[in-house]
């Protein structure tokens, strides 16, 4: 028996959740790829550009989390005008949000991956 194979007819779309079940969550695209890979390509692959944001000090939930509390369940930027959520992880440099933004037709997706 193989376990971690899913058919191909049962991948998710690459913009959908998966659910990290501590708060975080990812794209699918960004879940099955291995870290090494990088985001940019990942998403312009998949026919979109991405973008990243860190959660300022600003935020009401940075106490808690400066404090060692999980805020990752309840951290939800609101994207940029024109983006889509793209998940929350905690990074090494703090919580970290992704943006998706669909490209529009080929030469943004060669573009994106340059």
């Amino acid at each position: 028996m193989m376990y971690g194979i899913i058919p191909a007819d049962q991948m998710p779309h690459p913009a959908c959740l998966v659910d990290y079940g501590d708060g975080g969550v990812m794209a699918a695209m960004f879940h099955y790829a291995s870290e090494e890979c990088d985001p940019a390509e990942i998403a312009a692959y998949n026919g979109y550009d991405v973008s990243f944001g860190e959660m300022s000090e600003d935020d009401p939930l940075y106490p808690e989390y400066a404090n060692g509390g999980n805020v990752m369940d309840r951290w939800r930027p609101i994207p940029p005008d024109g983006w889509i959520f793209g998940g929350v992880v905690d990074s090494e440099d703090g919580p970290t949000a992704v943006f998706l933004k669909e490209l529009a037709d080929y030469q943004d997706v060669e573009e994106a991956a340059e």
